[in-house]
């Protein structure tokens, strides 16, 4: 029989069988939220039909956007929806990062476009969880 507690599966002598997922997720988020992470503004928008909830960071002098569907409980689905934001400010070379498996993708160059002060991220695929927004020189990069 295995046992749920916290972030590790056990079996009924409390022995150690695995880590749960979302181990793995917050070992994500610890590795971001330091110390020299500082909070900035805190938004919400109405985007393809739903709620996105937005909080805005900074972190050695670098912009960090998160943003997710917020206007209902989280589901199983790991599906995205693509979605158009405007960011306040401008990106260099922006990068998305999945937080749950620490994946970091480029944003294509053309989904990318400058708008005075601001930046539209278009096509940028969100979900229930937050998903990060931020430069490429922001991130350590595994393999770079």
């Amino acid at each position: 029989m295995l046992q749920s507690f916290g972030l590790v599966r056990s079996n009924a002598l409390k022995e150690f069988v695995y880590r749960r997922p979302l181990y793995f997720a917050m070992q994500n988020v610890y590795s971001v939220f330091d110390d020299d992470m500082v909070p900035q503004s805190r938004s919400a928008a109405k985007l393809a039909g739903r709620e996105v909830s937005f909080a805005n960071f900074s972190r050695f002098g670098k912009s960090w956007h998160f943003c997710w569907f917020s206007d209902r409980m989280p589901d199983s689905a790991l599906a995205f929806t693509p979605v158009d934001i405007e960011l306040s400010g401008s990106i260099d070379c922006p990068v998305w990062i999945d937080m749950i498996t620490g994946r970091v993708f480029e944003i294509p160059a053309a989904s990318a476009v400058r708008n005075g002060n601001g930046m539209l991220l278009k096509n940028v695929p969100l979900w229930d969880s937050p998903v990060a927004i931020t430069s490429h020189d922001a991130v350590a990069v595994k393999g770079k």
